[in-house]
């Protein structure tokens, strides 16, 4: 049963890898979802990581547009069903997303808590970052503390 979640959430994570744009300036967005275990004696779901790459940024009316290559946006929630360590409150987990421009070998990680609930599905607790990359093709690594499949994906930043 354990490989065939796996295969299932290998072939989601193949259909979201790389975005290809609508138009030559559109938004690059890619995302990864991982089962894991949570903080607590029986607290399980995902986490999920949003990423996207906008060329230009446009920081309101009347004022220019901003140069964004180079930098990508990452979005990571959570959310579980279960008992919590924390009577009252949803369950969490500390949640890691690393990640490796394959061009120039930087390298960096985003990592927080995040929180949340499965019925009614609500993110609580948001982890929101937005690391300077570098332009080019960019691996995405999803991981948390707690049992859980790893998930990779792969971005071409602007």
């Amino acid at each position: 049963m354990r490989t065939g979640i796996a295969a299932a959430v290998v072939a989601g994570a193949a259909a979201t890898m790389l975005a290809a744009p609508a138009h030559a300036d559109a938004p690059r967005y890619a995302e990864l979802r991982s089962p894991t275990v949570a903080y607590g004696p029986a607290c399980a779901g995902q986490v999920f990581a949003q990423f996207t790459s906008a060329r230009v940024l446009y920081p309101g009316p009347n004022l220019p547009p901003k140069n964004n290559r180079g930098i990508v946006r990452v979005s990571v929630g959570g959310n579980f069903f279960g008992i919590s360590d924390r009577a009252g409150m949803p369950c969490r987990v500390h949640t890691i997303v690393r990640w490796r421009n394959l061009r120039s070998g930087s390298s960096g990680v985003v990592a927080g808590r995040v929180s949340g609930t499965l019925i009614p599905p609500v993110a609580q607790d948001l982890v929101s970052a937005s690391p300077r990359t570098g332009s080019g093709p960019v691996e995405f690594t999803l991981t948390t503390a707690r049992p859980h499949l790893v998930e990779r994906t792969v971005l071409n930043v602007w």
